[in-house]
């Protein structure tokens, strides 16, 4: 192991958290370039939309989804300029190409977004300009993806080429191939493929708790909680380091349930911490990847996974936090005490915090906890509305995170204008700071919510009954290579297989969510062979499992 810093203390770590998660901003941002005011902009327009659509709901989610992606896009555009260095030649002309694609990025998804109801009422007979601001969205996300992730761009890739070679394919992979104007229009004009429902669900639940958890960040929620952890852990003799990070990881992503999110906000704080305290590298990069990645398990808010679930299978999101809420916990206690264990058996030196023996009573440090949470009552309030509205009230998720921020943002400005009304260069000064950190928070925002829209954009959910809709595996829907393996394993299994039921798929009258129908088998082979039939069990008649309910029920496809 690497030596640890012989003189770690509490106020070491709480040095370091300043350091890492204050709010100082040496810049003022009138010297900002024209790009950056554009990007603020443009964040701020992003953050007020989506609070705005989150509470009233103007337009349908496919519409929404539209002027999501656009934003998106967008502000890749914009970040790419930021980031580009424009001192030399290449770097001039790269900059004008991420401009040129931050305005392309926005005319075809207008177009799409201005001729909605037109384009669904010709549905099936799409014209030529369709066709190609079609392929333009395709072309715009496919390059964002390529510099996001190459694999996910890889994959996408491959299942458009896969759609159309689909002929010269042999045995189960082979089908009758699309044409390039159907590739296009599947996945854009005909309003699923990019605008599908895995978009829809990013630019709802997903996105306004990114921006709920870039806000709580700028204005100091993170560093409190740090410093209240290592202060309880400095006090106890069997608190670690690795520890502290596994806590303020699940705090953190149990804000915002994305794990990448987490990595870069609290791992940017814990690995060096826990490599000044004796921890190889490897050890403290595993141990921020696995609690990150815990967050997306821990209510209330969970990762994206849960609000696909509460969209697709049936369970409001509060029965899904319910029953999330104790394996969460497990979680990260079963990582805590492997911490524990392992530092222990491999003797590793300085990996305690130097413990704080001295200092004031138990009765006093409750109420000095009891006054941070007084004098921080924003992000008190904040979380005990976003609970209510969740659990209680079992609101739409974006109506409770939109009301969360809404409340957070209200609660901080009161707060810090009412503690300096006696001084009013004070209080010009802090109203300035709260406008800085709101935009900064804004931008945070949008940086995250990118990357993770456009791994969106480039993926596909299918099951049963429902059209096929995105790039990567929509070709496994057209050509029916799912379906062939059901009937395979079907011919195989003597001719009954268990299918799950969506509620309400065709004649699933009465099937509880998680039940499951036998599906007997009584059709010639080539019933396979037809071109995108609907799932067997959904194709044919059959009668439920034998459960007392169905028989009293009399429940018969």
């Amino acid at each position: 192991m690497s030596e640890a810093k012989d003189d770690w203390s509490l106020e070491d770590i709480q040095r370091t958290v300043d350091e890492k998660f204050g709010i100082d901003f040496d810049e003022p941002i009138r010297s900002k370039s024209p790009i950056e005011w554009a990007l603020y902009a443009l964040a701020l327009v992003f953050f007020l939309y989506h609070v705005y659509f989150g509470y009233f709901s103007p337009m349908t989610r496919v519409e929404h989804g539209i002027v999501h992606l656009a934003m998106v896009l967008a502000g890749w555009g914009l970040l790419g300029m930021v980031r580009t260095d424009r001192s030399t030649q290449r770097g001039k002309l790269l900059t004008a190409a991420y401009g040129l694609y931050a305005i392309l990025a926005v005319i075809p998804l207008h177009y799409f977004y201005s001729n909605y109801l037109t384009i669904i009422a010709r549905a099936g007979a799409y014209s030529d300009l369709d066709v190609q601001m079609g392929a333009l969205i395709v072309v715009l996300l496919l390059i964002a993806v390529w510099h996001v992730s190459k694999v996910i761009f890889s994959v996408a890739m491959l299942g458009i080429v896969y759609s159309y070679f689909g002929p010269y394919l042999p045995g189960l992979l082979a089908h009758r191939g699309l044409t390039p104007r159907k590739i296009i229009t599947m996945n854009t004009a005909e309003y699923w493929g990019v605008f599908g429902q895995v978009l829809q669900v990013g630019a709802t639940w997903v996105v306004i708790f990114i921006i709920l958890a870039g806000f709580i960040e700028m204005y100091g929620g993170m560093a409190a909680f740090v410093k209240s952890v290592t202060t309880f852990a400095a006090r106890n003799k069997y608190i670690q380091v690795g520890q502290i990070a596994v806590f303020s990881s699940m705090v953190f992503g149990s804000l915002n349930g994305a794990a990448t999110a987490n990595v870069a906000t609290t791992g940017s704080f814990t690995i060096p911490l826990m490599k000044e305290n004796g921890y190889k590298g490897r050890l403290a990069a595993g141990i921020e990847s696995v609690a990150s990645s815990g967050g997306q398990l821990l209510p209330p808010v969970m990762g994206a996974g849960a609000f696909i679930m509460a969209e697709f299978i049936g369970p409001s999101y509060a029965d899904i936090v319910i029953a999330a809420t104790l394996p969460a916990v497990l979680f990260y206690l079963s990582i805590a005490v492997s911490i524990y264990l392992f530092t222990n058996k491999h003797d590793i030196d300085g990996i305690t915090l130097e413990k704080q023996t001295d200092g004031p009573s138990r009765t006093s440090r409750y109420a000095n906890g009891l006054k941070g949470l007084v004098t921080h009552f924003e992000f008190t309030l904040m979380l005990a509305l976003l609970v209510y509205w969740l659990l209680i009230i079992q609101a739409d998720p974006m109506v409770a995170g939109a009301i969360a921020i809404m409340a957070l943002v209200g609660l901080r400005f009161v707060r810090l204008t009412v503690s300096n009304l006696r001084n009013v260069s004070d209080l010009k000064s802090t109203v300035t700071t709260f406008g800085r950190t709101t935009l900064e928070g804004s931008r945070k925002a949008l940086e995250v919510t990118v990357n993770i829209t456009n791994y969106a954009g480039c993926a596909r959910y299918h099951h049963p009954g429902v059209r096929g809709d995105w790039i990567r595996t929509e070709p496994v829907a057209i050509s029916r290579v799912a379906l062939r393996r059901r009937c395979a394993v079907a011919r195989h299994s003597g001719g009954d297989y268990v299918y799950p039921v969506r509620p309400g798929a065709a004649n699933g009258r009465g099937v509880h969510p998680g039940r499951t129908v036998r599906c007997p088998v009584r059709h010639p082979d080539d019933r396979c062979a037809g071109t995108r039939r609907p799932p067997l069990c959904v194709l044919l008649r059959y009668r439920l499992g034998h459960h007392p309910a169905d028989s009293r029920r009399g429940n018969r496809g």
